[in-house]
């Protein structure tokens, strides 16, 4: 929480210095009013730009594809509402089983919302509230193997199919 606030802290105090430097540039100097009106929109564009930039630094969930095997560790389901016309999503917390074996940082992910993936992630949910790892598998569906499919294309649900079983204990080596 102590770092969260510094960064805001510390964020805030150079947008402001860079908007002030902004307003002295405008009151103090006699450049052209196009540069002066170029200066504003620009710093308006790199604000702008800096946000979306920020969401892709980790927390954010991500619109890259899921690791072909990954450990469950949290899901939070967004059903489509028609009333608010919102599609519903899916996001996930994953780590990847190429990274320690499943234990690294979790990830975030979002995926949209489908209906057979929602079952399948209730039961692997409560499977793991049993007290039963969850290991996550994807694999593209058979209709979509022969399309050359994108990195964004791989986050639509239908052109994937996630499956999770337990994840088998490790074993420990013998004395």
């Amino acid at each position: 929480m102590h770092d969260t606030f510094t960064s805001i802290l510390i964020l805030s105090i150079s947008y402001t210095l860079v908007a002030c430097v902004l307003v002295i540039i405008h009151m103090r100097t006699s450049l052209h009013w196009g540069i002066k009106s170029s200066l504003t929109l620009g710093m308006a564009l790199f604000y702008i730009m800096h946000y979306y930039g920020l969401k892709q630094l980790p927390g954010w969930p991500s619109h890259e594809e899921l690791p072909s095997e990954f450990r469950l560790v949290a899901a939070q389901i967004y059903e489509p509402n028609p009333i608010t016309q919102h599609p519903g999503h899916i996001y996930l917390w994953v780590s990847s089983m190429h990274d320690d074996i499943g234990l690294s940082t979790p990830q975030a992910f979002v995926l949209d919302y489908n209906g057979t993936l929602h079952t399948n992630i209730n039961q692997a949910l409560n499977r793991m509230k049993s007290g039963k790892p969850q290991l996550g598998t994807t694999s593209e569906n058979e209709t979509q193997r022969n399309k050359q499919t994108t990195r964004r294309d791989m986050t639509s649900v239908a052109d994937m199919k996630i499956t999770f079983e337990d994840l088998p204990s490790r074993l420990l080596p013998e004395k």
